[in-house]
């Protein structure tokens, strides 16, 4: 069995795997292929290489800013820089979506915690687990394009004073509520024995993907930027058709806002899906080409 999740990049895997058909038989190769891409059942074929990162890519650039500690002391600092850039980026022509997130899908980035839900079964696998944590602003599941399941999403009244909540993924929601609804449901972040304060789950989003396309989806908690900060934030903005022109003006509006700030990593999240496509494809051409030689 090849296994074609893989670690490396592209180059890596496309000559790993060239090397490895030098070596067989043109006829072993055939085998695969149908193994790998059933030629005469192209349905199947087109369903083993989908796959589904939980966003829509499409017309979304990304890009990070980092508030230095210096200047931004405290959360109210924060807050107020990010919502009038999301506001001045919402005016912009042809941005139809604006949001921020602690860490974009597919960044290569985890930030984990240990978590509990009220009146799980007390046993030492159920009691407590770990969850990815991502902060979100209003919005930002709109800009991303990750589809809201059951209940609502982050919203401008999620404020410091107001109940906390949290917006969970379907793959933690399936592990804890399967057959049930996770509206209304409570969990906390850090382990059992710690007593952190409770968060009531307000609504259940599709399963993103952090590192790569192969992975298997890891359980999401999304909790509102104004209940837990970060001074670093990736903001995404969904436009209504290729943006061509919104890196140069969203770097205008960063510097009128603060001048003495960089803007980062900077892609266009299509890009970036395409990209981790790339070794899947560059492996189904060379199956395809060792196929046609023996055939």
């Amino acid at each position: 069995v090849l296994n074609m999740g893989g670690t490396g990049n592209a180059d890596e895997m496309v000559c790993w795997f060239t090397a490895e058909l030098n070596f067989m038989d043109p006829r072993s190769a055939v085998t695969i292929v149908h193994g790998v891409t059933e030629k005469e059942d192209p349905v199947r074929f087109q369903e083993l290489l989908a796959v589904q990162p939980g966003f829509r890519a499409q017309n979304v650039l990304a890009l990070e800013v980092s508030l230095p500690g210096t200047r931004y002391t405290n959360a109210a600092r924060a807050e107020i820089f990010y919502a009038a850039l999301r506001e001045r980026a919402l005016a912009l022509p042809g941005v139809e979506a604006a949001g921020l997130v602690n860490h974009r899908p597919l960044s290569g980035t985890r930030w984990e915690s240990h978590y509990s839900v009220e009146g799980d079964d007390p046993t030492p696998e159920r009691l407590e687990g770990l969850t990815t944590v991502r902060i979100a602003t209003p919005g930002y599941f709109d800009a991303m394009g990750i589809p809201l399941l059951v209940g609502r999403s982050i919203v401008e009244s999620d404020r410091a004073d107001s109940p906390l909540v949290v917006v969970v993924d379907e793959t933690l929601a399936k592990r804890h509520w399967r057959g049930d609804t996770a509206v209304g449901k409570r969990l906390r972040r850090g382990k059992a024995n710690e007593n952190s304060p409770w968060m009531t789950v307000v609504g259940v989003v599709q399963s993103v993907k952090d590192e790569s396309l192969s992975e298997d989806p890891a359980a999401h908690i999304y909790q509102p930027f104004s209940q837990t900060w970060q001074r670093t934030m990736d903001l995404a903005v969904r436009t209504t058709g290729e943006p061509v022109g919104l890196e140069a003006a969203l770097r205008r509006q960063v510097a009128e806002l603060d001048p003495q700030l960089a803007v980062e990593r900077v892609e266009m999240m299509g890009k970036r899906l395409a990209d981790s496509l790339s070794p899947r494809k560059a492996i189904n051409g060379l199956l395809v080409g060792f196929a046609s030689v023996a055939l």
